[in-house]
């Protein structure tokens, strides 16, 4: 929806009006609202137009799947854990995901990027 509004070319300030005021997002909290208002703006004035077309244009699916690689783009932890735990359980036909992969996961990257807590 808020790529709607960008591709109508609707100002920061509308959009923000429909978010908080109208509730378009349709949550309780005015706090979540602008929380989720403001990592939205974020992730779609970082993409590319042909996204934003996508994202506004697009069937359920493509919208799905163009927000998620926006998200990958941004969380490079994230996408690690797609590449090198569920990609991996995928080949391997495994849809399960336990908590020893992810503490496993966790602890590798502990090790690699000391910083990561």
């Amino acid at each position: 929806m808020i790529a709607q509004l960008i591709c109508q070319g609707e100002s920061e300030a509308t959009i923000r009006q429909k978010v908080l005021v109208e509730d378009i997002f349709q949550m309780r909290s005015h706090s979540s609202r602008e929380r989720t208002l403001q990592n939205v703006l974020k992730r779609l004035h970082n993409a590319p137009p042909i996204y934003l077309e996508l994202l506004a244009n697009g069937n359920l699916d493509v919208r799905r799947l163009t927000n998620l690689f926006l998200i990958l783009r941004e969380n490079r932890l994230l996408c690690e854990l797609i590449d090198e735990v569920l990609l991996e359980k995928l080949q391997h036909f495994d849809v399960s995901v336990r908590a020893a992969d992810l503490r496993s996961f966790f602890e590798t990257k502990r090790e690699q990027i000391p910083n990561i807590t």
